[in-house]
């Protein structure tokens, strides 16, 4: 035996010649599958000796949390970051962001054969979570305590039936404490997390919304480069204190504020601006920065999907907003012209201009009951339903159902299943058709105001000359707003400052507000052919048909 002892030993130092710790392990483990009896107990004694040191370093990782692996031979490893930044603020949360994911991962090549994936990401996962306890723990340490004091007793790995055993025990002890330090009130994953996001960058707390968008619509207006940097995060301050958000304790308020930069150019930035054109609208965005232990989990990389949903929000919420400015405008007209129309005892417009503004009253009225119907049907209809699943599936974990990694993965995947129902993922067909509406309701904006300020100066210049310049009419009778525009229109000649130039740009406005029409006619028409956009067009049309 003693030769065929060497034997055997010379076969395995050929066959695991530079092989090391799992790899090592693995290809032993091979050998006990021999077919001769006396190879295979030989081989199996030899493993026997290999995994005591390998169950030892398991056993100090699943404890304590301690990585002793000073020759890279585990199937687990720590990562370094060897990230340049320029910032330090970035720096320094970069580093403290994401220590679940960044800090502990599987080495594929080193796990053994007879150690089974599920069964390595429930020892990884173990460790982790005490290296994140430790890490967001700050007076609290008798959590981590009595689950080590628990574990210490009764762990004792010496086969792989033990392991497989003591490891799920243990990582449904450790998955337990973890989610019970999660939704404790230090840490307070629902309130100081996830009711945040809802509020602030779901725009669920409306009131707040609303009267923020009031205080900084007129200075966003401007272009970005003349805002003063102090004054929007001073109105948001203002906000959070005169609103329902005074009721969040002062590290929420501290965690919101305002930015002029995006994580991504937006969708709805379709043109690149030189500088001075760009308005503050354009760079106008809330940001969510939460402070220790809760950024831990809150990470930038999980926020970040939700800017997109933020600006996509805040547009449909502006145009909302821009179209009962629009409304208030054309009361404030119709207020005026009366008023002038009484003075002389005569309309101080023309027939066709005041069509005009009729027309534009009930494509406002169109276009406004468009953008508060899909804020309702985004709003209701997809966050709040979601969302309410959302949070009954959390709390399924705060009650032992799950573990860290499935509840990360859950509120990774919330923002992108949100983007994609609010039509936000590019080269959609419907989210194309969004855009042309948007684009849409900025071109009639801009339209109705030149058309609100030029038929006040109109309306004046024609009362001036209804009450001074008779003279200029044939006949008496005729002396007209209408009348008055046939001539100039007509003898194509200046009268009393009206030019034919004028008359006729106010000709081809009655036009142009046709074709606005008509386009948002054609639009609609698409999006209900659209079988994606079911749900959404119900919501729109009402089932009726433009």
């Amino acid at each position: 035996q003693p030769l065929q002892r060497l034997k055997t030993l010379l076969m395995l130092v050929q066959s695991c010649r530079h092989l090391k710790g799992g790899q090592l392990a693995s290809m032993v483990f091979k050998h006990t599958k021999h077919g001769d009896p006396f190879v295979r107990m030989f081989t199996t004694s030899i493993l026997k000796n290999i995994t005591s040191t390998f169950y030892r370093m398991i056993q100090k990782w699943i404890i304590d949390g301690n990585l002793e692996d000073p020759f890279q031979e585990l199937f687990i490893q720590t990562r370094h970051h060897h990230q340049a930044m320029t910032d330090d603020d970035d720096d320094e949360q970069e580093e403290d962001e994401n220590i679940w994911k960044n800090t502990f991962a599987l080495r594929e090549d080193m796990l053994p054969v007879f150690v089974s994936s599920d069964l390595a990401s429930c020892i990884l996962r173990i460790g982790k979570s005490i290296n994140f306890l430790r890490e967001c723990q700050q007076d609290n340490k008798w959590i981590l305590h009595d689950s080590r004091s628990s574990a210490s007793h009764h762990v004792a790995i010496e086969s792989l039936g033990q392991l497989s055993s003591v490891v799920r025990e243990r990582a449904l002890e450790m998955d337990r404490a973890l989610m019970r330090y999660l939704f404790s009130s230090e840490f307070d994953f629902i309130h100081s997390g996830c009711q945040v996001i809802k509020n602030y960058l779901l725009m669920g707390r409306g009131d707040f919304v609303a009267y923020y968008l009031s205080l900084v619509s007129p200075h966003l207006d401007k272009p970005s480069n003349s805002i003063d940097r102090y004054l929007l995060p001073n109105l948001l301050d203002k906000a959070l204190k005169l609103t329902s958000a005074s009721v969040d304790p002062p590290e929420v308020h501290a965690a919101l504020s305002v930015v002029g930069r995006y994580y991504e150019k937006t969708n709805f930035q379709v043109d690149k601006k030189e500088d001075h054109a760009i308005r503050g609208w354009d760079q106008f965005s809330l940001e969510f920065k939460p402070s220790k232990p809760i950024n831990r989990l809150f990470t930038r990389f999980m926020l970040a999907p939700y800017q997109k949903i933020f600006r996509f929000l805040l547009q449909l919420r502006r145009h909302e907003m821009d179209l009962v400015g629009v409304w208030k405008k054309q009361h404030e007209l119709g207020r005026f012209l009366d008023k002038q129309s009484a003075s002389v005892d005569s309309p101080c417009l023309p027939h066709s201009i005041r069509q005009l503004l009729r027309q534009c009253a009930l494509y406002r009225m169109e276009l406004s009951n468009f953008v508060n119907s899909m804020l309702y049907y985004f709003m209701f209809g997809v966050i709040e339903t979601r969302w309410s699943k959302l949070i009954t599936r959390t709390l399924e974990f705060r009650d032992g159902h799950g573990d860290m990694d499935a509840l990360i993965a859950m509120h990774e995947h919330f923002p992108l299943e949100i983007a994609k129902a609010l039509y936000l993922i590019e080269r959609d067909s419907v989210h194309t058709l969004l855009l042309k509406f948007v684009r849409l309701i900025e071109e009639f904006i801009r339209f109705v105001s030149h058309i609100h300020d030029e038929s006040k100066t109109l309306a004046d210049r024609i009362k001036m000359i209804l009450q001074h310049g008779a003279d200029v009419m044939d006949n008496e009778e005729d002396f007209s707003a209408d009348a008055l525009f046939d001539k100039v229109h007509h003898e194509q000649q200046e009268h009393f400052g009206l030019t034919p130039l004028m008359v006729h740009q106010f000709q081809r406005q009655c036009a142009s507000i046709d074709v606005q029409q008509q386009q948002f006619k054609n639009l609609c028409a698409q999006l209900q052919k659209n079988k994606q956009a079911e749900a959404l067009v119900r919501v729109l049309f009402n089932l009726d048909d433009y």
